[in-house]
């Protein structure tokens, strides 16, 4: 096996493994967020949830413990669906070089052959009174209710939403840099200081494109509720603007707040270190 082609494939992996980790840890927040962004769209729900302790809380008492993880696999096939596409695709069409128009492309494929599994995910996470018994149940209901086309619903906002963020994290990030770079020369303490804060850059990216998450979610419950008509994004976003004011637009955002603290954690080390184990293990056995 060509050295190239393993360390790709050994990083593939290493990336899987740990955010298969990351997503299982953040899994209780995740389903906290979509529960508080989508709560008035969901049917059977005791009492609406106030805040995050308190949605935390009342899972715990009125699922059960297991709940706090509903739709975590669909979300970690997700991933794993879109590293494996993206991989894939980079090793047909971008060997000979890439650019940022091309890894854009491949990025958005990845997203498109993976999506069905988000709306799989928010489906599951959202279902207080556990009428679907895994992925398949979800699916199947779905494409019933709304046909292959609604397992899109929402998929140009979360193109959007991964631009606008990922723009805003590198642009967020040179500031800090361009600011650090004035206050101090020495190498090590420059480092430190953007290694801390490297989380509120991430937060910070986080609030510029949340708004467009809230939309994205809305629309993929509203589309399985009978007695709701469907919306285009624009019109749900002066929905809720309308019926709930602009802080309607950030329901649960303390929770994804702390799930981006998690993801900043030390997470890009112990990949590297996987990356590493997994290396050893292919030249040894390949």
């Amino acid at each position: 096996m060509d050295k190239d082609v393993k360390g790709t494939f050994e990083g593939l992996l290493a990336q899987i493994t740990t955010n298969m980790l990351v997503q299982s840890t953040t899994a209780p927040f995740n389903r906290t967020k979509i529960l508080l962004e989508t709560q008035k769209y969901i049917p059977g729900i005791p009492s609406p949830y106030k805040d995050v302790r308190d949605c935390l809380h009342k899972i715990r008492h009125e699922e059960g413990f297991v709940c706090f993880w509903r739709g975590n696999l669909a979300g970690i096939l997700r991933s794993t669906l879109r590293f494996s596409t993206t991989f894939t695709l980079y090793g047909l069409f971008l060997s000979k070089g890439s650019t940022a128009t091309l890894d854009a492309i491949v990025d958005i494929m990845g997203m498109w052959v993976s999506y069905p599994l988000h709306v799989a995910r928010v489906r599951l996470a959202a279902d207080v009174e556990g009428e679907f018994g895994g992925i398949e149940d979800s699916l199947v209901d779905f494409f019933q209710k709304s046909g292959f086309e609604g397992a899109y619903t929402g998929f140009g906002l979360s193109v959007l939403h991964s631009f606008v963020k990922t723009i805003s994290i590198k642009y967020l990030n040179k500031f800090v840099g361009f600011i650090v770079d004035k206050i101090t020369r020495d190498e090590s303490l420059r480092l430190l200081i953007k290694y801390i804060l490297r989380p509120l850059t991430n937060i910070t990216a986080l609030v510029i494109a949340y708004p467009l998450d809230i939309i994205k979610n809305t629309l993929i419950l509203r589309i399985c509720n009978p007695n709701m008509h469907r919306m285009a994004p624009f019109e749900c976003f002066r929905h809720i603007v309308e019926t709930e004011g602009y802080k309607g637009l950030y329901k649960g955002i303390l929770a994804e707040i702390l799930v981006t603290y998690i993801s900043s954690l030390p997470f890009e080390e112990m990949e590297s270190s996987l990356r590493d184990q997994i290396w050893r293990l292919i030249r040894k056995y390949f």
